[in-house]
């Protein structure tokens, strides 16, 4: 399913489109080939860009900053209530033998994806053996040891992560990318040298390093956070499991080195070359994205028949095989209603971004469907014959619905 899908959205990119993009690489490396590896091993690139801005500094919050619970959710829902309760331990913790074991495996395949969606082969990458775990701050305030973050650095700067995630008796992973994550995380640990910071979410999806003295740093996430000013969370909520420190990333025993390979000798963790892996594979029909519309549909349209049923699900459980969440009558409702209240306008300079989508499909009494894809405050429409122009949504609404949907899982 993995490599049906990511294969043919890989091989409906232009052979023109990628040379030109990478005409500066010597090497003329196959840009689609990389990728093809990062599919066949269960990798997802996620590049967290939400702009082309570069922050210069990291949002920070110390005790004299008053936090608000006004706009958390985009102007939206309200933030999760945080207890005071101990923290929940759940899952079995990575050993160190595990992860150098499952890198050294696999070291060529992260490396090689993360060196194509930079064009940069000729660098050393060096990944973190010694990553950080997160606690999840909520009603419950939950460590979960199944999922580790390792770091990825090119000359002494993070360029990306690599998060080990246990599935059973399987490890799988995901490589983030590029992203205002990055350069804020490598601000807060290079002006803080001597700091071991303690990770965590907030609100799901948002992430936070908080120093001994309390100050509270937004890696990547929402602007806000909804935290006590007086509780001393670092105190209370730091582990062994969940620090971080720059002294930890530069450490020459907690550090794996790798130069990218060339193409021919890459392989996927099936054994199967590159080669095999497009010759082999029977092609699912996806049809492809383009930036021309194809119909003319807008969320009018999709809303003037009679639903039947509505099901939703995100681009990381679609490439991982996962079905459509179906929903009860009442998330049915809400969801026409946030679709309802949007007012939306044509964006003609779209420009694509790296990460993931949300799929909300609805099947109406005929039997035909239709499906709104959420990318952020954008939006289309598709059907089997093809799919409508983006659309910018001017009341946040999709944003909010997409926060739903994660919420409701």
């Amino acid at each position: 399913m993995i490599n049906n899908i990511l294969n043919e959205a890989i091989n409906s990119i232009d052979d023109d489109l990628i040379s030109n993009a990478h005409s500066n690489n010597s090497s003329k490396k196959s840009y689609k080939k990389y990728l093809a590896i990062a599919a066949a091993f269960t990798v997802v690139i996620m590049a967290v860009v939400v702009g082309s801005k570069f922050f210069e500094k990291p949002i920070v919050f110390s005790e004299k900053t008053e936090t608000t619970t006004d706009s958390l959710y985009y102007g939206g829902a309200e933030s999760e209530k945080i207890s005071n309760g101990d923290i929940v331990v759940s899952g079995t913790v990575f050993t160190d033998d595990e992860i150098i074991e499952y890198l050294e495996k696999y070291k060529y395949d992260i490396v090689g994806a993360i060196a194509a969606e930079y064009n940069n082969f000729d660098s050393e990458y060096i990944i973190s053996t010694k990553g950080y775990y997160h606690i999840s701050l909520g009603e419950t305030n939950t460590l979960d040891l199944n999922v580790i973050t390792l770091p990825i650095t090119v000359n002494g700067k993070i360029i990306a992560s690599v998060t080990l995630m246990k599935n059973g008796e399987e490890i799988i992973q995901s490589i983030s990318a590029r992203g205002e994550g990055f350069d804020r995380l490598n601000k807060v640990l290079s002006d803080n040298k001597e700091t071991e910071f303690a990770f965590f979410f907030v609100d799901g999806m948002t992430e936070i390093a908080i120093s001994p003295t309390n100050e509270i740093y937004i890696i990547k996430g929402k602007d806000t956070v909804n935290l006590d000013n007086k509780v001393d969370y670092y105190g209370k909520y730091k582990t062994d499991k969940n620090v971080f420190s720059y002294d930890t990333l530069t450490n020459d025993n907690y550090y794996l080195k790798v130069t990218p390979l060339p193409e021919e000798k890459v392989t996927s963790n099936e054994n199967t070359t590159v080669e095999d892996s497009f010759e082999n594979e029977k092609q699912t029909e996806v049809m492809p994205f383009t930036q021309n519309a194809t119909i003319n549909l807008t969320v009018n349209d999709i809303l003037s028949k009679n639903i039947s049923s509505i099901e939703w699900i995100d681009s990381y459980e679609m490439l991982s095989g996962s079905s459509y969440h179906s929903c009860s009558e009442k998330e049915t409702k809400d969801i026409i209603s946030y679709i309802s209240n949007i007012e939306f306008t044509e964006n003609p300079n779209f420009e694509e971004k790296y990460g993931g989508a949300f799929y909300v499909k609805f099947t109406y009494d005929d039997g035909s469907f239709a499906t709104i894809v959420l990318l952020d405050e954008d939006f289309y429409i598709e059907t089997p014959n093809g799919h409508s122009p983006i659309y910018t949504d001017a009341t946040k609404n999709t944003v909010k619905l997409i926060y739903y949907l994660v919420e409701s899982k």
